[in-house]
């Protein structure tokens, strides 16, 4: 009888309901669910429901008694009498009177007997208010969100809820009113009458339940013991918690260290940084470009590995990298920083860790930036009054790079630049010029340097561009036969057709590579067998000088940030202090008058009208990519005239971006609740809610008009009406407002201020 139950039941149509009858507990449900084949999931249904008793039978057959797809099932049942003979009816072993209350209080009862009618919620947003009101955890919300279907993901969430408090529960109700057509279903579990039989039952099934959990869990723990044994064993002959081979880059890049440290000169705020890092564990240099911030921490580290014998980490790549490289037996210096605040501040709380970074000021002071304050609020900003390089520190910094003749030479330049220390360097490494004509104008010396090489030397030119192109890391290795991507090669391809270079022989790529090693040391470094340019103010100067010559080549290929950061339209140019303040052509990038950083003239390159479309159109290769960089945070969106052009053109093209944006959204949602550990919020792509952020209105009324979903909420749970608010974008939350008719319903806690806009 047993398997005729087995091959006939179809569990779909009974399980929710066997759970609001109180007949299974929604772990039962869950544990069916979990196997992997419907014969099992039925065979296991049939065995829980066995060790229940006669309820749970009687339950079950009047369930598919109400059914009109198992008469011949209840037929057979009826004629074995399956509910006396083969189940066990054997009294029910309950729990004390006096534990009812504690093992089962009503509110579980409550949410089990409405099980069915939860599951059937339609309420997109009711996880993110969830999250929002700290009811679900983010891991919670990860697990939800990663089921399926919507009734699978409101089952995890009943699964969810009868682990949490009764405030927990009263904060789901609530929140359920909100729903269209839910405020019925709120009702009705409110009110609904829990029984003293039902709470009796439920107890014994969770007393069943906690008995096989610890048998279970026992088997487990003898498992576990054994397998620990055998770890120990293993972990011992592996104390190093870094590769071998990571190991090897890291000594590599700390002996490039320790070849500078040759000319280093301390400063005041060398000192200072020494002191500091003895009473805290995080501490940020700030500056500009190439004024010695990075020379500093690495002197301090390598000062600290000598003196209190801590290990060097020279750069960590990932979060993953900060826990996997911490060892408490021993002490580190990290030259690093990242976002995930959490993670690093219970790292650096252990006391073995010195996490020291360096960052350009306008990144530090960007508004985006405060969220990482909290840790590096210990700040040595290298342009402050207290800590900038003195006259008489600069001097002994040239002393250490030419001799006495020159510096005399130069006297009365040194105090022109923030960024003298790496002009020193340069100039020490590659006297093209005369000195004090390097020193005048040191940046326009770089330049013509660079092309004089594009006009003179066309391989070492080709080898910049490729660096420059991929980002500043370039692998020899991709230019052999089948070594890269299909896109890669293509991108090589265009470029030495741009060069006029042939690199498809052996010999030709020889002779390349030796050109290319030529350069190391003035303009190029390498480093984990990767070359770069040597400093970002190099890089940022030899971008300008070869996107300008080749532009529809870097137009075309460029990396979308860069797309976004470094190019400019020539037709703007009379627009550029339009909504622009504290300009000074001697930094890398300005603000606008929200405080965010913007690139400055000189380190841009100049769009010709004739390539403007060329532009708009590589914005929309990027979004069918799913990258909304490069057209959303795009640096231009500062200005008028471009947003102007942007709009217009995108209108041209209303129908494909529209599906687009669509696509994009859907993307970005999955994203958000499957990876929301592994992305910031630069990664989860919502277009509407990035461009609020931005906290233009013109391009945020684009974006609705091409139907952007103004209720998609982000990771955090936020609208772009919340985002709005946050940021004080009141012209921006004032169309926000004007287009949601139900905009009650998408704020809560402090933002409901906004209204009174």
């Amino acid at each position: 009888m047993s398997e005729t139950i087995i091959n006939s039941l179809h569990l779909a149509d009974i399980l929710d309901d066997m759970v609001s009858y109180c007949a299974l507990t929604v772990d039962d449900r869950a544990f069916i669910d979990a196997q992997p084949t419907l014969a099992r999931k039925n065979r296991m249904f049939l065995e829980v429901i066995l060790s229940r008793g006669d309820i749970a039978c009687e339950v079950f057959v009047d369930l598919l008694r109400e059914s009109s797809h198992y008469s011949t099932l209840l037929e057979q049942i009826d004629r074995h009498a399956m509910a006396y003979d083969e189940f066990d009816s054997s009294p029910m072993n309950l729990p004390e009177e006096s534990n009812f209350e504690n093992l089962v209080p009503e509110y579980k009862v409550r949410l089990q007997k409405n099980y069915k009618k939860i599951a059937s919620v339609k309420f997109h947003c009711m996880f993110d208010f969830l999250l929002a009101k700290d009811v679900l955890s983010f891991t919670d919300y990860d697990d939800i969100r990663s089921e399926a279907t919507l009734t699978e993901q409101n089952r995890k969430l009943v699964d969810i809820l009868m682990l949490k408090d009764e405030m927990a529960y009263q904060q789901f109700v609530d929140t359920l009113r909100l729903g269209d057509k839910c405020l019925s279903i709120a009702e009705d579990i409110e009110t609904t009458v829990v029984t003293r039989e039902e709470r009796k039952r439920l107890a014994e099934q969770f007393s069943d339940k906690t008995e096989q959990q610890m048998v279970k869990l026992s088997k487990q723990v003898e498992t576990l013991s054994s397998e620990n044994q055998r770890l120990r064993s293993e972990v011992e002959t592996m104390r190093d918690p870094i590769l071998s081979s990571m190991r090897e880059h890291f000594k590599e890049c700390i002996t490039d260290w320790e070849h500078e440290e040759e000319r280093y000169c301390v400063t005041r705020a060398t000192n200072h940084v020494q002191q500091l890092v003895e009473s805290v564990n995080c501490i940020v240099v700030t500056g500009s470009s190439g004024n010695g911030k990075s020379a500093l921490i690495h002197h301090v580290a390598l000062q600290m590995h000598k003196q209190r014998k801590y290990e060097i980490i020279p750069f960590v790549v990932d979060l993953s990298d900060i826990i996997r490289y911490s060892d408490p037996r021993k002490h580190q210096t990290v030259d690093w920083w990242y976002t995930h605040l959490g993670q690093i501040e219970k790292i650096l709380a252990k006391g073995t860790i010195k996490l020291l970074a360096s960052c350009r000021l306008q990144i530090y002071n960007d508004p985006q930036f405060r969220r990482l304050k909290q840790l590096f609020n210990n700040e040595c900003n290298l342009l402050s009054t207290d800590f900038s390089v003195l006259q008489k520190e600069r001097l002994l910094i040239a002393d250490k790079y030419f001799p006495k003749s020159t510096v005399n030479y130069i006297k009365d330049l040194i105090e022109t630049y923030d960024f003298f220390p790496l002009l020193c360097k340069l100039y020490h490494r590659r006297p093209t010029v005369d000195a004090r004509m390097f020193f005048t104008k040191p940046i326009d010396g770089i330049r013509e340097d660079l092309k004089v090489i594009q006009q003179f030397n066309k391989l070492q030119y080709c080898a910049i561009v490729m660096v420059i192109i991929f980002n500043n890391r370039f692998k020899f290795e991709w230019l052999k036969p089948r070594s890269s991507s299909q896109e890669v090669s293509l991108v090589i391809s265009d470029i030495c057709r741009e060069c006029i270079v042939d690199l498809r022989t052996q010999s030709n790529r020889k002779e390349f590579k030796e050109h290319l090693d030529s350069l190391l040391k003035t303009y190029i470094k390498k480093s984990d067998n990767s070359y770069r340019m040597i400093h970002d103010k190099i890089y940022d100067i030899g971008a300008v000088v070869c996107g300008q010559h080749l532009s529809e080549c870097f137009i075309t290929h460029a990396d979308s940030t860069f797309i976004g950061d470094r190019f400019r339209f020539e037709s703007i140019k009379e627009d550029k202090f339009d909504d622009l303040e504290d300009y000074s052509s001697d930094e890398d990038t300005i603000e606008d008058q929200n405080g965010k950083a913007v690139t400055s003239d000189e380190n841009v390159i100049f769009i010709s009208s004739d390539e403007e479309e060329t532009y708009f159109d590589r914005l929309i290769e990027d979004l069918k990519r799913g990258i909304t960089y490069s057209a959303f945070h795009n640096q231009q969106l500062h200005y008028n005239i471009y947003r102007s052009k942007f709009i217009a053109y995108f209108k041209t093209r209303q129908s494909v971006v529209e599906k687009l944006l669509r696509q994009i959204e859907e993307q970005g949602q999955e994203l958000s609740a499957r990876n929301y550990k592994e992305n910031d919020y630069r990664s989860i792509r919502l277009p509407l809610i990035e461009s609020v952020f931005e906290g233009h209105v013109d391009i945020v009324e684009m974006l609705l008009d091409f139907q952007c979903d103004i209720n998609l909420c982000d990771k955090f749970g936020r609208s772009a009406l919340h985002v709005a608010a946050m940021l004080g974008y009141s012209p921006v939350a004032k169309l926000l407002i004007d287009k949601c008719r139900h905009v009650s319903k998408y704020l809560y806690g402090t933002f409901r201020f906004i209204c009174s806009m």
